[in-house]
C-alpha cells in the first residue's frame, strides 16, 4: 500500500481523536452514523454499561465517507465489494473507539494500527489478456495493431492454444469464439469483473477510432461500419495459456414477459401519465411528450454517460426554459420542490446537481465514462418520480402556462424552507450554488410563503 494512503489515514484519524465531541442535539439532518460494535471488540466495561454500538457525529461523519472514497479509489482494493469495504472500515472505527485513550497517549500505536489495517487489505495486481470477439467485422488473414490492442482471426485451434484447451468447460464455449475476428487487449487489476469492464471500454474506444478512420472510404455506407464488441469476454493471466475467467453479458434486447400481479401498477403509471397529460394545455402536453421521448431513449441506451445525459434532457423538457441560465441548479431544486409539494421524501438536491454536472461534462466534451451505475440509478428514479409529480401537480392545479407553474413552486412555503435548510450546509459548494439560484428565483417572484410542511430528505 502506498505511503500517501497511509499518511492520509493517519491525518484523518489523528484529527478525529482530538476533535471535540458534538452534542447529540446538534447533529442536524443526516448528521450522524450509527452501527453495532463487533462482539469481539466489546470490553467488559462496555458490556457492563450496555454500550454495544458506535455513534459518529460532527466531522467524523464526512471523514468516514471521505475515507471510504479514498479507499475505493485504490486499485489494489478493487476486489472488495462496497459492503465488504464499509464493514472493514466500520470495524476500524470501532477499534479506534475502544482504544481511543490509549491512542491519544501514544500516537505511534494508532499509526501502527492504520498501517496494519491498510496492509491487510492489499491484494497484488495481475496483468490479464482479455479476448473479445467482434460482431460484423472480418479481418481475414491479416492482423491489425491498434495501439495497445490487436485484432486478429481466431480459429478453433488458435483458441485451444490460447487457453481454451486446458479445461473441458472452456471447450464447450468455443462455439461463441471460434472462426471469428476478436480483439485482444491487456488490462491490470485484481477484480476480474472490473478488469473485463475496463478492457471492454478501452476496446470499444479503439473500435470507435477504427470506425472514424474507415469512414473516409467514400464508397462504404455507414451501416457497414457498425461493427461492435460481442457480449462474450474471456481472459487469462498474461502469457499463461490457461483461461482464468469467461463472461457473457448480453446488452439485449431481451423479450419482456408481462406478469399482471407484479406489473399492473407500472402500467397504471403509464396510463395515468398519458391520460392526464392528454387534457393539458398545448405547452404542458408537448413538454410531457418531449420528456417521455427522452426518458424512453435513456432506457434504450447502453452507455451510462449517454443515458444520464438523456435523463437530464428529459428534466429540462419539464422544468426549464430556453432563456434560463444555471439550468442544473434550477432543475435540481425544482425536482425536489415537486416531491415536497406532493408530500414525498426527496433525494438531496446537491446529489441531483452533481449528476447534472456530470452530464454537462459529457455533453461539452470534458469527460467520458464518468457516470457510475449508482448515479444512473439515482437519476432515473428521480426522473420517473418527477414526471409523475409534474403530471399530477399540473393536473390538480389546472395551470394554463408554464410560468404559472414555476411561480407557484418557487413562492411556496417549501421553497422558503428548502432555502433555509440549504443555508445550514455552507461548506458544500453545490449546496451554496443551489441556495443562490433558489434565493434569486424567490426574490424575483417577490418572496416565498412560510409553510410548516416540507418533505424529508431521503437516500
Amino acid at each position: 500500500m502506498n505511503k500517501q494512503l497511509v499518511a492520509a489515514l493517519k491525518r484523518r484519524y489523528k484529527s478525529s481523536l482530538f476533535s471535540p465531541q458534538q452534542d447529540g442535539d446538534e447533529r442536524g439532518l443526516a448528521g450522524y452514523l450509527s452501527g453495532r460494535v463487533p462482539d469481539d471488540l466489546l470490553t467488559q466495561e462496555m458490556k457492563d454499561a450496555g454500550h454495544n454500538s458506535l455513534l459518529l457525529t460532527g466531522e467524523d461523519v464526512p471523514r468516514y465517507y471521505e475515507t471510504i472514497d479514498l479507499l475505493r479509489r485504490q486499485p489494489e482494493l478493487e476486489y472488495l465489494k462496497d459492503k465488504e469495504l464499509k464493514d472493514l472500515l466500520w470495524r476500524l472505527e470501532c477499534e479506534v473507539l475502544v482504544h481511543k485513550e490509549e491512542y491519544k497517549r501514544d500516537l505511534s500505536k494508532l499509526g501502527a494500527k492504520l498501517e496494519e489495517f491498510a496492509a491487510a487489505l492489499v491484494r497484488p495486481l495481475t496483468d490479464f489478456e482479455v479476448l473479445i470477439p467482434l460482431q460484423n467485422f472480418k479481418v481475414g488473414g491479416h492482423e491489425i495493431a491498434l495501439g495497445d490492442c490487436t485484432l486478429r482471426h481466431f480459429s478453433r485451434e488458435d483458441l485451444l492454444e490460447w487457453g481454451f484447451g486446458r479445461h473441458e468447460s472452456w471447450e464447450r464455449s468455443l462455439r461463441d469464439f471460434a472462426d471469428r475476428t476478436a480483439v485482444v487487449i491487456t488490462e491490470r487489476g485484481n477484480n476480474t469483473n472490473l478488469v473485463a469492464e475496463r478492457a471492454r471500454r478501452r476496446a470499444d474506444l479503439r473500435l470507435h477510432t477504427l470506425r472514424v478512420a474507415l469512414a473516409q472510404r467514400d464508397f462504404t455506407p455507414d451501416a457497414q461500419l457498425r461493427f461492435r464488441l460481442s457480449p462474450h469476454t474471456v481472459m487469462r493471466d498474461a502469457g499463461e495459456p490457461r483461461i482464468r475467467s469467461c463472461q457473457h453479458v448480453s446488452p439485449g434486447p431481451w423479450t419482456f414477459e408481462y406478469v399482471d400481479a407484479h406489473d399492473r401498477g407500472y402500467v397504471e403509471y403509464a396510463a395515468g401519465v398519458l391520460g392526464r397529460s392528454a387534457g393539458f394545455p398545448k405547452e404542458f402536453r408537448e413538454r410531457v411528450e418531449r420528456a417521455l421521448y427522452w426518458l424512453g431513449r435513456a432506457v434504450e441506451g447502453e452507455e451510462l454517460d449517454q443515458r444520464v445525459a438523456l435523463l437530464c434532457t428529459a428534466m429540462e423538457s419539464l422544468l426549464s426554459d430556453r432563456s434560463e441560465v444555471r439550468k442544473g441548479e434550477r432543475i435540481a431544486y425544482r425536482m425536489v420542490l415537486l416531491e415536497s409539494l406532493r408530500g414525498n421524501s426527496f433525494v438531496h438536491p446537491a446529489q441531483l446537481l452533481w449528476i447534472y454536472t456530470l452530464r454537462s461534462s459529457v455533453v461539452h466534451g470534458s469527460g467520458v465514462e464518468i457516470v457510475t451505475k449508482a448515479e444512473y440509478r439515482t437519476m432515473v428514479h428521480a426522473a420517473r418520480r418527477t414526471l409523475k409529480n409534474y403530471v399530477d401537480f399540473v393536473g390538480d392545479n389546472n395551470f394554463r402556462r408554464y410560468s404559472d407553474l414555476i411561480r407557484h413552486i418557487e413562492t411556496s412555503g417549501e421553497a422558503g424552507q428548502l432555502s433555509e435548510w440549504l443555508g445550514g450546509h455552507p461548506a458544500d459548494e453545490n449546496v451554496r450554488e443551489l441556495k443562490e439560484a433558489l434565493d434569486g428565483s424567490i426574490s424575483r417572484h417577490g418572496g416565498a410563503e412560510v409553510s410548516p410542511a416540507v418533505g424529508r430528505a431521503g437516500d
